[in-house]
């Protein structure tokens, strides 16, 4: 996978992993929670990896919310941690948005 170069295609990384994460979630026997949880936490880390010389093109609370849903994975809380990737795709996709402009009145 070749690298990122700007800030649309950190973001586009961030989603993809979260996407890959929230099928992982939501697919599997509903009686192996684990294997579900390390399959979702895997692009999350890689994307973490990748992305972690662009941290400051990147919204910090989507980033903090991927952090923390990884911690949530690693004990296997897959309901916690769909809830915080449910955040990360508001906060990634409004960091894509542009701000609209107000003009005088």
């Amino acid at each position: 996978m070749s690298s990122p170069t700007n800030a649309r295609d950190h973001v586009g990384v961030l989603n993809q992993a979260v996407d890959e994460a929230l099928t992982a979630i939501g697919t599997g026997t509903p009686d192996d929670p684990a294997a579900r949880a390390q399959r979702a936490r895997q692009p999350l880390t890689a994307a973490l990896a990748q992305l972690a010389g662009a941290r400051e093109e990147l919204s910090p609370r989507a980033l903090a919310y991927t952090e923390a849903a990884c911690r949530h994975l690693e004990y296997g809380e897959l309901m916690e941690a769909r809830m915080l990737l449910t955040a990360v795709r508001a906060q990634a996709g409004a960091a894509t948005q542009p701000a609209p402009v107000v003009s005088p009145s």
